[in-house]
């Protein structure tokens, strides 16, 4: 497996959770895709420092949202952990079109390549 799968595959880990590996457009709570945010060379010029982003789509009614990722947002970092460095949450809004917006959070972990 691919880090990315690796990432996906540990949140789906997470009761009611689906994380595929590649973007998808069809989002309903839980569900979430892997996308690759930077690539970074360390300090010391060796190798690389892939960062990917989890997209998760949160309920859309605002205190939903608070209310889920307070039940869920522990247990999707621990599962992330388990293969990657986890290294930040930010809730976040995904663009379907002009008028269709989801509400969601990204999950950020680094793996060294």
């Amino acid at each position: 497996m691919t880090a990315r799968a690796d990432i996906a595959a540990a949140l789906s880990s997470v009761e009611g959770v689906n994380v595929t590996d590649y973007y998808r457009q069809s989002l309903k709570t839980g569900d979430g895709f892997m996308r690759l945010a930077v690539r970074n060379r360390p300090d010391n010029g060796f190798g690389w420092i892939d960062t990917y982003e989890a997209w998760i789509a949160l309920p859309q009614a605002e205190a939903d949202a608070e209310r889920w990722l307070e039940a869920n947002l522990s247990s999707l970092c621990n599962a992330a952990s388990t293969v990657a460095i986890v290294t930040s949450a930010t809730p976040s809004e995904l663009a379907l079109s002009a008028s269709a917006v989801v509400s969601g959070v990204i999950i950020a972990c680094s793996v060294a390549i």
